[in-house]
């Protein structure tokens, strides 16, 4: 297990409740994410594009009329995030979201973004969290775009 050699700062609740989300730093490069609530969504949409990940995040919506965005083809050999034993938590690989690529009859295809797509109960807790690599990022997206898949619980 890498050490953590940074600690974000998290959206905290008025409330004094646990932190709606927080992001770490690994030496080997790694982010272990926490997100706890939706309230969480738009600090670490902001903190990990601070971070120069190249990231969307999104609420699920059930009613999205575009329904899952499409994976980036190119993209999908490794998993840029998987998750976390730890409950709520993911580990975000940045070196595996791939940057603008060259592929092999020589057309050249823009980099690819990781959406991750949060899911929360009546409760407004983190239910699951889903991910892929996607060639553009959606207005919108259904929980459970692929993997992590809907039981992916953060």
């Amino acid at each position: 297990t890498a050490a953590a050699t940074a600690v974000v700062v998290p959206t905290l609740s008025g409330s004094g409740a646990a932190p709606a989300y927080a992001v770490t730093k690994q030496d080997d490069g790694s982010l272990v994410l926490h997100l706890d609530r939706p309230e969480g969504l738009p600090g670490l949409q902001k903190q990990l594009k601070e971070m120069g990940v190249r990231a969307a995040v999104l609420e699920g919506d059930e009613n999205c009329p575009t329904g899952a965005p499409p994976e980036a083809p190119w993209a999908t050999m490794d998993y840029a995030m998987t998750v976390s034993s730890q409950p709520w938590s993911a580990i975000i690989r940045p070196d595996m979201i791939p940057d603008d690529t060259v592929l092999p009859d020589g057309r050249r295809v823009k980099g690819a973004t990781l959406l991750i797509v949060a899911e929360f109960g009546k409760d407004h807790r983190t239910k699951g969290v889903s991910f892929r690599l996607v060639e553009k990022v959606p207005k919108c997206s259904v929980p459970g775009i692929g993997a992590g898949g809907p039981d992916a619980h953060l």
